[in-house]
């Protein structure tokens, strides 16, 4: 009730992400888990791990989450809205960026990931399709997002033994090994995936089928 819902801007496995206006007339993105997912604490609780790492952490290039609301057990992060697309979606397009672009892009990203790291997070799905592409009055600023499989370094992970969370094309070979005992560097490594794709046109090990 706090927010009043404009549109829908998409949808996907885990949650369906709204344009809404917060009570000063902002424009804000409203990220609420999937009704599927209703009553699944593990789920839950991993949402509400997203988004107190995203109010924690406080980095230019990190999409800050404001708030989060919760209704008919499902909980809602509020986060600043932003005109862009991201680095996916405007690689699929065939957008080509010239080295000033891809240097600012990977030096912010990996900036941003030294903050997350010094506070004891490793986001773990470092790609193009979770490095968003602010407009801004000089080009875009690059902001990192979706911390939803981040693990928190100094207490008991989220992540089973055996249970494998990221996108491989764009993993380390120890988290693809083991997501649950990875440190920053496979952030690093990941982050060199983003780079390598942005320089050649595609990435290293994308499915060619």
């Amino acid at each position: 009730d706090k927010y009043k819902v404009t549109r829908k801007l998409g949808e996907g496995g885990m949650s369906v992400v709204y344009q809404a206006v917060n009570p000063f007339g902002v424009d804000v993105v409203l990220k609420m888990l999937h009704p599927d997912f209703v009553g699944q604490d593990a789920v839950v609780e991993r949402f509400r791990r997203e988004g107190k790492i995203q109010f924690t952490l406080r980095h230019p290039n990190i999409v800050r989450v404001t708030d989060m609301v919760e209704q008919h057990g499902l909980p809602a992060l509020v986060a600043d809205y932003m005109e862009g697309e991201d680095l996916d979606a405007a690689l699929r397009s065939g957008r080509r960026f010239d080295m000033p672009d891809v240097f600012r892009i990977v030096t912010r990203v990996l900036d941003a990931v030294h903050t997350a790291h010094a506070h004891g997070f490793v986001h773990r799905d470092i790609k193009p399709s979770n490095i968003f592409l602010e407009s801004t009055d000089y080009g875009f600023e690059p902001r990192l997002m979706d911390f939803g499989i981040a693990k928190i370094q100094a207490a008991a992970a989220l992540t089973r033994p055996q249970e494998f969370c990221g996108t491989p094309a764009y993993s380390s070979p120890e988290q693809i090994h083991s997501t649950k005992d990875v440190d920053g560097r496979t952030d690093v490594y990941s982050t060199g995936v983003v780079l390598w794709q942005l320089l050649s046109g595609e990435a290293p090990f994308a499915d060619k089928h």
